[in-house]
């Protein structure tokens, strides 16, 4: 700025009047201007003044900042320097150049799932960077999309980031990429500086303003800040205050002073009447929000078939003789007596299920389901720790190994020779089971790889380039390995093992069915049946059809359920150790669906309401 005071021009004074319906504070703001003006830190000197505490203040001297350094945004320069990389759509244009033009570089994007927020921000960062206008950069999301969002600036806007997984890294560096764990753990390392530009992605994990994810993110120095996530509010109206705060605190008052305006219930799930209005102008001044239905882009359909597998007779032996073997140890585990432990469902007594225990043994019966493979690998794990359990374990591990091939593998098989023309991303719970697969594929001429968790980045890249080209034909993968792939190339989704997780089934899905795939999406569920993983696929998730819901909808409903000091796994653990046979599975299986399927009408409800306020 070469010392000059900033002069605005007519028409940047009337975009700041129509930020501003107060012209006395527009006046000041004109006049003051030069008194606290700093190219680089222009926020030490708001904070010195005496409008510190007003919102409109803020947002008035980070506009006036923008306008005197850039002038009137009036159009994204940087598509020239993307040409050949990728084409934006126009809507993902116009989100960005609301941000920066609108917003003044605070908002939040809240677009539907699947219309590419990460691209919006991207456009937005190398906007503000050709421009020199931001240097350091944090970039804040869940630990599973941290390699996703590094490969994205990397390819789409040539821009270099270090996540804090990587070789070298530093909190001094400019461009980070951290995960909220340990951006939380490390907070003080990383405050030491102020943050030209902070991004939050999935920032609805911050809904709850006394986390300490949340508490950690709002002393965060910082000019601009955008938070990202498909789904702001959730469950309650608290959710939106919390977001927006941490955009402008102060914006709303104290959380007190919000529920005391704006709830009509305890729970704050209905807003006054009457202050919807003035709710929804309130989020519109902060919020970027696109549906799918005006983002221009066609949605291709998702098609869900159950293939429940006949067991031979000597796996179904197997299933009851790992059943028992589960119960009986996990009984003898406990110091009470087992009636104690089959009251333990109920919520106020559940202290008396010893968890960790219980999930291990589960785990046994959900390898069985898996493959034999997997199942002799955790034995054989379980029989190093427990020299008591050893005879037991030799007899099962024997059984196991009198069993040929697997009818379930043997059946996938049949099933993806049906569609040869067709890619597939097949996923498991276990390793053994992947790599068993991609043997049984590759000797049935059914080119696949196995993508997980121990490959290179190298490694990775090029199994997905190899997919693409069609040398690779199907991928098989497990949860942990395939978080952050886009496999828009392939058409069918095998869940091969069921997750009991209703969201870990939509992420699996969602690497396939999203923005850019253009062929239906076909999801196979492979299931033995009158296993309990045949239960939870027929009674919650096509009774329910959960696999119609999108990911904001499934997560609102769990979300709320663990509220209710209710989790969707331990209750299935539960039924199952609870069940003396088949016929209680059922039946305690029926009610779990009744208390969802509750849930679902009330977030449904829910959602009626949020869109009221929202889009």
């Amino acid at each position: 700025m070469d010392g000059k005071t900033p002069q605005f021009t007519n028409e940047e004074l009337a975009i700041l009047s129509h930020r501003c319906s107060d012209p006395g504070l527009i006046m000041d703001l004109v006049t003051r201007h030069n008194t606290f003006w700093d190219d680089n830190h222009i926020s030490s000197r708001i904070d010195s003044s005496a409008y510190n505490h007003s919102p409109d203040w803020l947002k008035l001297n980070l506009l006036a900042h923008d306008l005197a350094k850039f002038g009137t945004i009036t159009d994204i320069s940087v598509l020239e320097l993307l040409e050949g990389r990728f084409e934006p759509y126009p809507y993902q244009l116009k989100v960005a150049l609301n941000v920066l033009k609108e917003k003044s570089s605070i908002a939040l994007l809240a677009d539907e799932v699947g219309l590419g927020k990460t691209i919006e921000i991207g456009l937005i960062l190398k906007e503000h960077i050709i421009r020199e206008n931001i240097y350091s950069i944090l970039i804040i999301t869940p630990k599973s999309l941290m390699t996703q969002w590094q490969e994205e600036m990397r390819e789409k806007f040539d821009e270099e980031f270090i996540t804090c997984e990587d070789t070298g890294f530093d909190f001094d560096n400019n461009r980070i990429i951290i995960s909220y764990g340990k951006f939380t753990r490390n907070v003080d390392k990383i405050n030491n500086r102020q943050w030209d530009m902070v991004v939050v992605d999935e920032a609805h994990l911050l809904s709850n303003i006394r986390s300490k994810r949340r508490k950690a993110i709002a002393t965060l120095d910082r000019r601009y800040m955008l938070l990202s996530t498909a789904t702001p509010l959730c469950n309650r109206l608290t959710d939106i205050y919390s977001l927006v705060d941490l955009l402008y605190p102060g914006l709303f008052g104290t959380l007190k002073n919000f529920r005391e305006t704006y709830f009509a219930d305890k729970a704050g799930r209905v807003c006054k009447p009457g202050m919807r209005d003035e709710l929804r102008k309130i989020i519109s001044g902060v919020m970027v929000r696109t549906l799918r239905k005006d983002s221009g882009i066609p949605f291709t359909e998702r098609h869900i078939y159950s293939v429940r597998v006949n067991g031979t007779k000597e796996e179904n032996q197997l299933y009851d003789m790992v059943t028992d073997f589960m119960k009986e140890t996990y009984f003898k585990s406990l110091s009470n007596n087992a009636e104690s432990s089959f009251m333990a469902y109920i919520p106020s007594v559940r202290s008396n299920i010893n968890y960790p225990m219980l999930k291990e043994l589960i785990s046994l019966q959900q390898s069985l389901s898996s493959s034999l493979q997997a199942l002799c690998r955790s034995l054989l794990n379980r029989r190093e720790k427990y020299a008591d359990e050893r005879d037991k374990i030799d007899k099962i591990i024997e059984i196991a190994g009198e069993i040929g091939t697997y009818s379930k593998a043997h059946k996938l098989i049949e099933t993806l020779n049906g569609l040869p023309d067709e890619k597939a991303v097949i996923f498991t719970l276990r390793l053994e089971t992947a790599y068993m697969l991609c043997n049984s594929f590759n000797e049935n001429f059914m080119p696949a790889k196995v993508y997980e968790g121990r490959l290179s980045s190298y490694e990775r890249q090029s199994l997905v380039e190899d997919f693409r080209k069609g040398i690779t034909k199907y991928i098989i993968a497990t949860d942990t390995a395939a978080e952050g792939l886009n496999l828009q190339d392939a058409s069918i989704v095998v869940n091969y093992d069921l997750h009991w997780n209703p969201m870990k089934i939509e992420q699996r899905i969602g690497r396939v069915h999203r923005r850019g795939q253009e062929k239906d999406v076909n999801i196979f569920n492979l299931v033995m049946k009158d296993t309990i993983d045949d239960y939870v696929l027929k009674i919650l998730y096509e009774k329910i059809e959960l696999f119609k819901m999108t990911i904001g909808g499934i997560e609102a409903i769990l979300s709320e359920m663990k509220d209710d000091d209710f989790d969707i796994e331990e209750a299935i653990i539960d039924i199952l150790i609870r069940s003396a046979n088949k016929r209680d599975i059922k039946k305690e299986m029926e009610k779990l669906r009744e208390t969802l399927e509750y849930k679902k009408e009330q977030n449904r409800l829910w959602q009626e309401f949020s869109h009221s306020i929202l889009d």
